[in-house]
């Protein structure tokens, strides 16, 4: 390309693949040269309950994620070099490093929904949407291709949607023992507490809902409904679901006047939203 007709819009990609390989390459290094302690750090960011017993997988999930992370960092930069950043090129190792880093951020976002770290769970998910934002940004600027990457990149949105909704729909109902007492500590007072049955019949509810949606996504997964082309009614329905939920659990933050906790369920919402439109505006 003639340097002369680069526009300053078409630039605009290159410092945020450059901050996304800043910023995952060192994370990523200390992820995979991790000891307990940096494990335990990067589990609990945003946490004040620090667990020092972790599920036994967690050291695995790290190390797993650190190693994506330098991958996608590895991708990135020869994107990068290849001058990937500028329209009219195909674009697929920068496309591919932008996948591999989401991909990353599922398997962190999986470690941390499994220890309840709500805050750094909640930061994960709307890190993976902003992130399918700038992967659809560059799509459209980029020469159209097909093949594996077509096939593969919808699956960290089933995987993130699967266990968002997943683990606080299996604690509320199978764990249910540990979890309603603490609900109704929480909402003791509040209006909700004053109707027929008190707390307990809407956090069934809520699990019944939430640990719905990964029901219909296994389901969708196993229809192939992340294959780009192909129709998603189930993962249609298991959005819809996700979304109301979300609304649901914003209406009771709401009502306790957590302010910084409704809005992250909106904005689970409007991403989920987002999620679906994006798997959805290609056929």
């Amino acid at each position: 390309m003639n340097i002369t007709k680069i526009k300053i819009s078409d630039l605009f990609v290159l410092p945020i693949a450059v901050c996304l390989i800043l910023s995952m390459g060192i994370n990523g290094i200390q992820l995979i040269q991790a000891n307990p302690e940096t494990v335990i750090k990067f589990m609990h960011f945003y946490s004040r309950d620090i667990q020092t017993e972790l599920p036994f997988y967690s050291n695995a999930i790290m190390w797993l994620t650190g190693f994506l992370m330098v991958a996608a960092v590895a991708v990135l930069f020869w994107a990068t070099i290849k001058g990937e950043f500028l329209p009219d090129n195909k674009s697929m190792a920068l496309k591919w490093g932008i996948l591999i880093g989401i991909f990353s951020l599922t398997t962190y976002g999986f470690a941390v929904r499994m220890i309840s770290n709500h805050q750094a769970a909640a930061n994960l998910f709307f890190y993976v949407g902003l992130l399918y934002l700038l992967l659809w940004y560059v799509e459209r600027h980029a020469k159209p291709n097909a093949g594996i990457f077509d096939n593969v990149k919808l699956l960290p949105i089933f995987l993130t949607l699967l266990y968002t909704m997943g683990q606080p729909g299996f604690q509320k109902i199978f764990n249910s023992s540990a979890v309603i007492p603490y609900y109704v500590q929480m909402f003791e007072g509040s209006i909700l507490a004053k109707m027929p049955g008190g707390i307990p019949p809407f956090i069934y509810f809520l699990g019944v809902m939430e640990f719905s949606v990964p029901l219909i996504l296994i389901i969708s997964l196993a229809k192939g409904e992340f294959l780009r082309a192909n129709p998603k009614p189930f993962f249609s329905v298991a959005v819809l679901i996700a979304i109301a939920t979300f609304v649901m659990l914003n209406f009771g933050l709401s009502i306790l006047t957590n302010y910084p906790g409704a809005t992250n369920l909106v904005f689970y919402a409007i991403f989920t939203l987002w999620f679906y439109y994006y798997a959805t505006m290609q056929k």
